[in-house]
């Protein structure tokens, strides 16, 4: 009875690290929901390698069909977007602050 306890034991441990496995890797649809773009500009970004980490998977006729892609990937990649926008908002002030310095007395 004691080795049945282990093996229910040992299987439940088995299944919790299969599913932090599957966790930490999500399809394409979740990306989409998550970033806010259509599945197929993000499949488009995964075709452009944004997401390093990513592959395809899929078995019989769909091999290859189906993308995996981790978190970790879609976590660098909002960051590395908020960054790209956050730099392009500096560099909108900056110029508009260098077009109000340039202009000439009593233009508006």
């Amino acid at each position: 009875m004691v080795h049945n306890e282990r093996s229910t034991v040992e299987g439940r441990v088995v299944a919790t690290r299969r599913k932090r496995r599957r966790r930490s890797w999500i399809t394409a649809p979740d990306v989409a929901e998550r970033i806010g773009l259509d599945v197929r500009a993000v499949r488009e970004l995964l075709e452009a390698g944004e997401f390093p980490g990513a592959f395809r998977r899929g078995t019989g006729a769909g091999i290859g069909k189906h993308w995996r892609i981790p978190r970790a990937d879609v976590d660098s990649y909002l960051e590395r977007r908020a960054r790209a926008v956050q730099e392009r908002r500096d560099r909108d002030a900056h110029e508009a602050r260098a077009a109000v310095i340039r202009r000439k007395p009593g233009e508006r």
